[in-house]
Formats: C-alpha cells, sequence, structure tokens
C-alpha cells in the first residue's frame, strides 16, 4: 500500500509541477526564439499480445510513462532535454531514461523557403533496467538518432491553418544493430486555436533475431518493425496552458507488442525571460 501511495503522488506530482526535463519533437519548426516550452506528457499503453517471429503470444501490459522536458530556440537552433519515468512490470517508478535533441533548421517555408527541412540528433541515456523492459523501445544504454524532417505550411494572415511533415530516422546504440523510424503527421487548426491532427508512426529494427519474451536483453539484436497510426485533438486553456490529447493504435507489429493502444496526455507552457505570464 506504501508503494502504491508513492506511486500515485508522483504521477500527481509530475501533472501538477513540471520539472525540468520530453519526448522528442520530430517537427521540422522551432518555437519563438528564446521563449521556453515547458512540457509534460502521461502516456498510458496497453496490450495483451507480443509478436514474435509471426506468432502472437499472451504477454499483458498497463504502462506508465511520464517525461517532463523543456525546449528553447535560438536563431535557426533549437535545443530539447528531457526525462521519462516508468511504471511497468519491470520499471515500479525507476527512471526510464534522459535524452537531449539538437535541430538545425536548414530551410524555413515561413522565411520564404519552398519548404521546411530541419536536421536533427537526439542522444538518450538508457539503463540496464529499462533497456531489459519489454514496454519501453530501447537498444542499448546509449543510444542515439539522426533524423531529417520535410514539412510545409498553408497560413491565412500571421497563423498557419494546416500543415504536413515526414521524418525519416537512423538509430544507433552502443550493442545491437541500427533501427529507423519514419513518420508522417497531417494538422488542422479549426476553430482558430484548436489543432486536430493524424499521424503515422514506424519503426524498424535491422537485427536479425525473433523476440523472446521470457529472455529479452533489449531490441537491439532484434528484428522488430511496427507501425501506429493515431489522431489528436490540442486546445488552448486559459488555467493550464495547451492541452493535448492523442490516441494510436497499432495496426502492425513483428517481434514487437501486438494490438497496443495508446492513450497520451500533454500539458504545455509557454514563457519567456520578457514575459510576467507563463503562458501567452
Amino acid at each position: 500500500m506504501i508503494q502504491r501511495f508513492f506511486q500515485t503522488s508522483t504521477i500527481l506530482w509530475f501533472l501538477i509541477f513540471p520539472s525540468l526535463a520530453m519526448s522528442i519533437d520530430y517537427s521540422p519548426w522551432l518555437g519563438e526564439m528564446l521563449v521556453f516550452d515547458w512540457r509534460n506528457t502521461l502516456l498510458y499503453q496497453n496490450y495483451s499480445e507480443i509478436d514474435s517471429d509471426n506468432h502472437l503470444k499472451n504477454d499483458s501490459a498497463n504502462d506508465l510513462f511520464l517525461t517532463t522536458s523543456l525546449s528553447t530556440s535560438v536563431l535557426d537552433f533549437g535545443l530539447q532535454i528531457e526525462a521519462t519515468q516508468a511504471f511497468t512490470h519491470r520499471q515500479q517508478g525507476s527512471l526510464d531514461n534522459l535524452g537531449a535533441t539538437l535541430k538545425y533548421v536548414y530551410w524555413d517555408d515561413v522565411a520564404g523557403d519552398p519548404f521546411s527541412i530541419t536536421l536533427g540528433l537526439s542522444l538518450i541515456q538508457a539503463f540496464r533496467w529499462s533497456v531489459h523492459d519489454i514496454s519501453a523501445f530501447h537498444h542499448g544504454k546509449a543510444e542515439s538518432e539522426l533524423f531529417v524532417s520535410v514539412g510545409k505550411e498553408t497560413a491565412c494572415l500571421d497563423e498557419w491553418t494546416y500543415r504536413w511533415s515526414s521524418t525519416a530516422a537512423l538509430g544507433l546504440a552502443d550493442v545491437g544493430s541500427p533501427w529507423l523510424r519514419f513518420n508522417w503527421e497531417y494538422e488542422y487548426k479549426w476553430p482558430e486555436e484548436d489543432v486536430w491532427k493524424v499521424f503515422c508512426h514506424t519503426l524498424f529494427g535491422l537485427g536479425d533475431k525473433s523476440l523472446n519474451q521470457y529472455h529479452f536483453n533489449g531490441y537491439g539484436a532484434v528484428e522488430h518493425q511496427s507501425v501506429d497510426l493515431g489522431v489528436s485533438y490540442t486546445y488552448l486553456s486559459n488555467y493550464l496552458g495547451k492541452i493535448c490529447f492523442h490516441y494510436s493504435r497499432r495496426l502492425y507489429a513483428k517481434n514487437f507488442p501486438a494490438n497496443t493502444n495508446l492513450f497520451l496526455i500533454e500539458i504545455f507552457y509557454d514563457f519567456g525571460v520578457d514575459r510576467l505570464s507563463i503562458f501567452k
């Protein structure tokens, strides 16, 4: 009972009191210069089966991942730092990973270029307990992703009304094989402050092993594949800043948790040194 009380208290702390530390933002756009984006996310993941070499095996999970992050931009560069805490069968509130992402805007469609093109590098530090957690995606303890994102906005006056983006990433770790990531997103504003999005996120591990749920040492050697399709809705709150709700469903999995439902809530605060309020 004491452990459960501690876990519940920790969840409420992360939701109500943001701390320094974000799931990686692959979008090809940066925020307003020298304005800080303070973000908290709560991800709930549910699955009842795991695919192993195209055979479904029973293995249920109800996981929670809490991520806190801070990001900002200066000129054509963006910086993000993050930390994630996990509540899974294997991780009972432990620190899952720490990460940092640097982005560089090569082309900016807002400034008149045909498209926005952003190059990025993410560095992730996982740990022994998180690498051995089948619910957490890690190839090794020291990981990196090099990515390029392309996007285009269509604007009305000073605000964009809809936009699309695509991302390709190559991941490497200190052990195991590389992985590839391909993402696609389309966003639409309606009405003025509400944002609707549809997205498709994929992962492809370049290993040659099947997933073994009883002797799992990370995804580094596994030939894993997954395709997630989802929707999200973001609105502006007068009290909490921006609030975003995501839902996605795993349509295809190989050597990966299958038939997975993912629910994510994000709370954003924007603030700058010259601002008196925490949200613009």
